[in-house]
């Protein structure tokens, strides 16, 4: 999967969870290829509001981020995607991505 294909898909899914500036950033980086500011954002929002995402999402994601190796932000990226609900450990109130998740 293209970088720009999976900031396209998290932002479906996250960018609802930002504020309108945030996301106008967001839009801007991923149109510039700005890719791995764009999933940095996502994956705050994400994680910051507690949304899940499909188990394979998260195996794109951190396929993706292998490509990242030793970029001065890649670690703290990777504690952030492993701190994402996937969506078999939600509740039962859950049904898709960028679901809450209720506590």
């Amino acid at each position: 999967m293209a970088d720009i294909e999976l900031a396209w898909e998290l932002a479906e899914v996250g960018a609802r969870h930002l504020d309108a500036t945030e996301r106008e950033n967001l839009f801007v980086a991923i149109g510039a290829g700005e890719t791995f500011k764009a999933v940095e954002s996502l994956m705050h929002a994400v994680v910051g509001n507690g949304v899940a995402l499909r188990a394979e999402t998260i195996t794109r994601l951190l396929a993706w981020l292998d490509g990242y190796r030793n970029h001065p932000d890649e670690r703290g990226l990777r504690r952030l995607i492993a701190g994402v609900n996937t969506l078999g450990e939600l509740s039962l109130g859950s049904r898709e991505d960028g679901e809450r998740r209720d506590s």
